[in-house]
């Protein structure tokens, strides 16, 4: 096949299985592609529905499941890392800072 006669010319040690797994799923039914993302969108949904129900003022992103929000002005002055530390120990919520 293919792959296995370019192989040994344009890679340095990539696992062949793992090579061929990637072509099969490239190649094949994307539909389980499609319902991981729309599961992602209806979360990312309720978590941005949620944030301007508490009054906090997030944008929808169009192509992410990620929810990218300011600090709010009381806590800016903590900066990211504390406030979400701060997220973490009192509202149990895991945030990345940055």
């Amino acid at each position: 096949n293919a792959l296995a006669r370019i192989k040994s010319y344009h890679d340095y040690g990539t696992f062949t299985p793992l090579q061929v797994a990637a072509i099969a799923a490239l190649e094949g039914d994307q539909q389980c592609v499609k319902d991981i993302a729309e599961q992602y969108r209806q979360r990312r949904n309720v978590l941005v529905k949620g944030l301007h129900e508490l009054g906090w003022m997030v944008e929808n992103p169009k192509a992410s499941m990620y929810v990218w929000a300011k600090i709010p002005e009381q806590y800016a002055a903590m900066g990211s890392l504390e406030f979400a530390k701060k997220l973490l120990l009192e509202a149990k919520v895991c945030v990345s800072p940055g």
